[in-house]
C-alpha cells in the first residue's frame, strides 16, 4: 500500500471543457456493444448508481428523487434523456449551449444500440451484464479508464483533501460507497487514487500536485466503504426491488416518471 510512484507527480489545471465528441482515453479495442436480450434491463452506469445512492446510508443525499423510465418492445430504458436525443452541450433556459454544462461524452446510449449507431463513438465504453442478486438482469454501459491486456479494468481517481493536516480520505466511507458502486456495476479490479492539495497562491489555476498515488483492491474498497462483511445486501436488494417494482409498472408502454420516497420505504408510482 505503499504511494506509487514515490516521487510526487504534477497534475497542471485545465478549465476548458472536453467536447462532447471528444475523450483523450483510447478505447479502440472495445467489442461492439451487444444486444439487450428480451426483457433486459438497460442502463448507463451513473443512472443505476443514481437510483443505489437512495439506499446506501449517504445521509447528504435528498431522500426524493424522480428520473424517467420508458419501454421500447420489451426492453426497459432509465433514462438521462429522451430516446434518439442527440448528443451535445446540455442548453439553457435560451436555449443555448450552457457555458458550466459541457453535456455527455461519446453518445447517449440508447443510441449505441441502434442499426445507424457511429462505430467509432462505440469505442468509447464497454457493455457489461450484471445479474443484481439473481433478482434482474442488467445491461450496463461503463466508461473504462484503464483496461490491461488480461481485461482488468481499473478505476482512476484523483481526490483532492481540504485544508486540513489532519484529514485522510481513507475514512470517508461515504466517498469509498460511490466508488465502490462505480466499481461493481464497471466489473473493475483495481483502483488508482491520486491524492492532491491545492498550494497556496494567488494563480487563478495553479499547478496541483499529488501527495500521494495509491492502489487499492476491489476487496480493499468494499472494506473502505463498509459494505463488505454482508453490508452490500441490504441495499442491492432494495434496488432490486425497486427496479422489478417499475418494470411492473411500466407495462402498458407508457413513458412514466417515478418517485421514491427514502424516509418512508414506501415505492409510489407518480
Amino acid at each position: 500500500n505503499d504511494p506509487l510512484p514515490a516521487a510526487p507527480q504534477v497534475l497542471q489545471w485545465d478549465n476548458a471543457f472536453i467536447p462532447w465528441n471528444k475523450n483523450p482515453i483510447d478505447r479502440t479495442d472495445y467489442p461492439n456493444p451487444v444486444v439487450p436480450p428480451a426483457n433486459a434491463t438497460f442502463s448507463n452506469r451513473n443512472k443505476i448508481l443514481s437510483l443505489l445512492k437512495l439506499f446506501m446510508l449517504q445521509a447528504a443525499y435528498r431522500p426524493n428523487v424522480t428520473f424517467q423510465v420508458s419501454r421500447v418492445g420489451t426492453v426497459i430504458y432509465y433514462l438521462d434523456g429522451p430516446l434518439n436525443d442527440a448528443p451535445g452541450p446540455e442548453l439553457d433556459v435560451n436555449g443555448q449551449p450552457a457555458a458550466d454544462q459541457p453535456g455527455c461524452y461519446g453518445i447517449p446510449f440508447e443510441n449505441l444500440i441502434a442499426a445507424n449507431a457511429d462505430p467509432h463513438l462505440e469505442k468509447y465504453f464497454v457493455f457489461q451484464s450484471y445479474s443484481l442478486l439473481g433478482v434482474t438482469e442488467l445491461l450496463i454501459r461503463t466508461e473504462v479508464d484503464c483496461e490491461n491486456q488480461a481485461g482488468e479494468i481499473t478505476e482512476i481517481k484523483s481526490k483532492k483533501t481540504p485544508n486540513n493536516p489532519n484529514f485522510t480520505i481513507w475514512t470517508d466511507a461515504a466517498y469509498f460507497r460511490t466508488v465502490w458502486a462505480q466499481m461493481l456495476f464497471g466489473c473493475t479490479q483495481s483502483l488508482v487514487i491520486g491524492v492532491y492539495g491545492l498550494p497556496n497562491n494567488n494563480q487563478l489555476h495553479p499547478p496541483a500536485t499529488f501527495t500521494s498515488i495509491n492502489v487499492r483492491t476491489f476487496a480493499q474498497v468494499e472494506h473502505l466503504a463498509g459494505m463488505d462483511n454482508g453490508n452490500d445486501v441490504a441495499p442491492l436488494s432494495l434496488l432490486a426491488a425497486l427496479i422489478e417494482w417499475i418494470r411492473s409498472n411500466i407495462a402498458d408502454g407508457e413513458t412514466k416518471t417515478f418517485s421514491f420516497a427514502n424516509n418512508s420505504q414506501r415505492l409510489t408510482l407518480a
